[in-house]
């Protein structure tokens, strides 16, 4: 987990071409650690302000759309 908690693991109901991060709390620091640690660019970062779809009463404060580009790499051993 890499000091990260994992709350909920699920499947999306779209498909997702890249793996992009949504940011439900307004932590910049957290989000940056974790797209650094993952290899996702800024571009795929949301903000939840930004984000399409937005929960009512998100339960976490990042979220982790797995894409199409995601590498194997990204696991931890």
């Amino acid at each position: 987990n890499r000091g990260y908690t994992i709350t909920t693991a699920s499947t999306a109901f779209d498909v997702y071409d890249v793996t992009t991060i949504i940011d439900y709390g307004d932590n910049k620091q957290a989000r940056e650690q974790l797209a650094a640690l993952l290899g996702i660019k800024a571009k795929n970062i949301i903000l939840a302000s930004r984000a399409p779809e937005q929960p009512t009463d998100p339960t976490s404060d990042l979220v982790v759309l797995i894409g199409r580009d995601y590498q194997e790499a990204w696991r931890e051993p």
